[in-house]
C-alpha cells in the first residue's frame, strides 16, 4: 500500500514537471497523450490555443461506457472516453485535475506569447 502511494506521488510529480517544461501546444499534447494512455482511456481529444488533437487508444469498435469533457481556459477542452472493460485507476482523478490546472495555466501563457508576437510583428511593420 505504501509503495503504491509513493509510486503515485512520483508519477504526479513527474507529470507536473513534464507539463511545466512544455512550451507549446504540441508539447502539452505529448504529455496529455501519454497520461491518458497510462490511465487506460479509450480516446482523448484536446483543443488548445487553436490547435486540435485526437488519439484513439482502444479501437472504436468498442462502445465507450462514458465520456468526460474538461474545460481548459476560455477556449480549450479535453474530451475523454473510457470503455467499461477496465476499472479506472485510483490515480485517474488526481491526474485529470493536474492536467486541467496545468494546461489551463499553459493556455494563458500561450495566449500571452501569441499576443506579444503579434505586437512585435505589428510594431516591426510600422
Amino acid at each position: 500500500m505504501i509503495l503504491r502511494v509513493v509510486k503515485e506521488e512520483i508519477y504526479l510529480q513527474e507529470l507536473q514537471s513534464f507539463l511545466t517544461n512544455a512550451n507549446t501546444s504540441d508539447d502539452c499534447w505529448a504529455v496529455v497523450r501519454t497520461a491518458c494512455k497510462d490511465m487506460h482511456f479509450a480516446s482523448v481529444q484536446m483543443y488548445l490555443h487553436g490547435e486540435s488533437y485526437m488519439e484513439e487508444f482502444i479501437p472504436s469498435e468498442f462502445e465507450p461506457s462514458w465520456k468526460m469533457n474538461l474545460i481548459i481556459g476560455r477556449h480549450g477542452y479535453l474530451s475523454l472516453t473510457r470503455v467499461s472493460e477496465r476499472r479506472p485507476p485510483k490515480l485517474m482523478t488526481p491526474v485529470l485535475e493536474l492536467l486541467q490546472d496545468a494546461i489551463e495555466q499553459k493556455e494563458e501563457h500561450l495566449v500571452r506569447q501569441a499576443s506579444a508576437a503579434r505586437q512585435h510583428v505589428i510594431s516591426g511593420a510600422a
